[in-house]
């Protein structure tokens, strides 16, 4: 087998492994996942919203997950670790299935995207936006599309790999609705945005000291008289 197919083979796997991973871990706030393969295990690390919901009491769910990926896709030796998100409003995977699961319930979209982006907003994001599309407005309705943004957005270029980026899908009875998250956050600095630095404060005290050769001279001076 060639290089090529080797890394093609992997990425498969890995595709594969984190759609199984997502699809057991409902409702746990999923948000990525990293493979570390080592000499005699490999490590999966998981971070989540909600970390105990993924564990289980006394660690049952998270025994089964690790049998099911061993039997599954024969991996060696697999050791999951459980790592909560530091900032879940800021993840557009969190956002993305939060919507999802709102929208399957049966709440208005636009109520639920609207408090989405107030909410990412108010977590320090530069900018939002969430995109709905299909049969949003009901049953016997065309597929639409209807955008919710607010902040700074970036669309092309460089900067847009730094745009954290989600697409899920929630499954109706009158069809699929394709939910796609972008978030901006606060931490990135972009190429072409200026800062304008504040011009230095002026001095505005009245009184002027004295130079500190101009004093020397005048002890000197007084020095020589009160000899004399």
């Amino acid at each position: 087998m060639s290089v090529k197919k080797i890394f093609v083979e992997k990425g498969k796997t890995r595709m594969f492994i984190e759609r199984y991973i997502k699809g057991a871990l409902e409702k746990v706030g999923y948000s990525k996942m990293e493979i570390h393969k080592g000499p005699l295990s490999t490590r999966i690390i998981l971070n989540v919203e909600k970390p105990p919901l993924v564990i289980g009491h006394a660690g049952n769910k998270i025994n089964q997950l690790t049998e099911s990926l061993k039997e599954r896709f024969k991996i060696d030796d697999p050791r999951i670790d459980v790592q909560g998100t530091k900032y879940p409003y800021l993840d557009a995977s969190i956002i993305a299935e939060e919507i999802t699961n709102c929208i399957e319930r049966g709440d208005r979209y636009r109520i639920i995207a609207h408090r989405a982006v107030d909410a990412v907003m108010a977590h320090g994001a530069l900018g939002v936006e969430i995109n709905l599309s299909g049969k949003i407005k009901g049953k016997g309705e065309r597929g639409s599309t209807e955008k919710f943004r607010k902040g700074y957005m970036k669309k092309t270029g460089f900067p847009l790999t730094m745009v954290r980026h989600a697409n899920v899908q929630a499954q109706l009875k009158q069809g699929v609705i394709g939910i796609s998250v972008d978030i901006l956050p606060q931490d990135l600095k972009f190429p072409d945005k200026i800062f304008l630095k504040s011009p230095p404060k002026k001095n505005t005290s009245s009184t002027v000291q004295p130079k500190k050769e101009t004093v020397i001279k005048d002890e000197v001076k007084k020095g020589k008289e009160v000899k004399k």
